[in-house]
């Protein structure tokens, strides 16, 4: 008896272990195609495809935003509409982009992303300033990184990221999905999501949260989009070398993602490489590691511990706390 049983578990194991290379293997190999779709076909064009001479950028003053303003006016030969916080960055910037490409045309709208005023908020300086352009893409960037404990950031802060990094996408992608939808052409919205949202992120809790927003939003809204001729592309950088994290301590996490990581120039370019051709990306080995692996390999339950564990034991990280 005993041994007919070993045989039975014997069988059931290697029909799980089979089972599961099939899936994975499935999974690695649609990823794969997906990549190099993305990366070896040629590129969308823009004004073709969506019929539009505009672009409109938020975040669009530094990092993956400002390497998409330049992709966008060189290489689509599009005109661009920059939405940034108003300062000496947007100005310089706008300048710099005007006088490299005096063919096209760029307009700075310079507003705080987290004020959610409706009296004197970004969204009535948006409408207002873009209801005589007929843009046509638009390219939701906008976010900021904040490294602390949940309970060091007063309440009114946290509120404030979440404005700008989820709810000014929710409002910007409102108000042109609701314009794209009375328009026959074809018109497009993509989303900068985060591979940060496939995994727990402490000490920078509201950062992930509203990444993995993001990412929901994008996927669901995507499948409305298609019903309604409007391309909705949720792009998952991995960790990418920028500004965002210039004012974070030093940690030594930041600095190992950092040698991984991708830089904003390679980001700005694989989106662009997305665009049009699918609606969900994942940009890099981490975000595809952590997507097709992480799932199955990290359970929740174990690694919570085990990561509670490393974060106690670190002194970088109980400076944070």
């Amino acid at each position: 008896m005993s041994g007919l049983l070993s045989v039975l578990l014997s069988y059931l194991w290697y029909g799980f272990m089979w089972v599961t290379g099939v899936i994975m293997a499935a999974m690695i190999f649609f990823k794969v195609v997906f990549i190099l779709y993305c990366k070896y076909f040629p590129n969308i064009n823009l004004k073709k495809r969506y019929k539009t001479e505009w672009a409109l950028v938020t975040g669009g003053s530094s990092g993956i935003g400002a390497a998409l303003v330049e992709k966008l006016l060189k290489d689509q030969q599009m005109n661009v509409v920059i939405v940034a916080l108003e300062d000496k960055l947007l100005a310089d910037f706008t300048k710099r982009m005007q006088e490299t490409y005096k063919d096209r045309k760029v307009v700075a709208i310079g507003v705080d992303l987290s004020n959610d005023n409706p009296e004197n908020g970004y969204m009535k300086t948006i409408i207002e300033k873009t209801k005589d352009i007929d843009i046509g893409c638009v390219f939701c960037n906008a976010g900021f990184f904040r490294l602390a404990g949940f309970d060091k950031v007063r309440i009114e802060d946290h509120m404030k990221q979440i404005e700008c990094n989820t709810l000014s996408y929710v409002k910007i992608t409102h108000h042109f999905f609701c314009k794209f939808k009375q328009q026959k052409d074809k018109k497009l919205i993509a989303m900068t999501c985060s591979s940060v949202s496939y995994f727990p992120a402490p000490f920078s809790v509201m950062y992930g949260a509203t990444k993995s927003f993001l990412n929901s939003f994008a996927s669901s809204l995507a499948i409305e989009g298609l019903a309604n001729n409007i391309d909705i592309l949720a792009f998952n950088p991995q960790y990418t070398r920028s500004n965002l994290y210039a004012n974070s301590p030093k940690l030594s996490v930041l600095d190992f993602m950092a040698l991984i990581g991708s830089d904003c120039d390679d980001v700005a370019q694989e989106m662009l490489n997305s665009v049009g051709k699918v609606n969900y990306r994942d940009q890099g080995l981490y975000s595809i590691f952590m997507k097709i692996f992480g799932g199955i390999v990290f359970d929740m339950n174990w690694l919570f511990p085990m990561m509670a564990m490393g974060v106690s034991m670190a002194p970088e990280f109980k400076k944070l706390n």
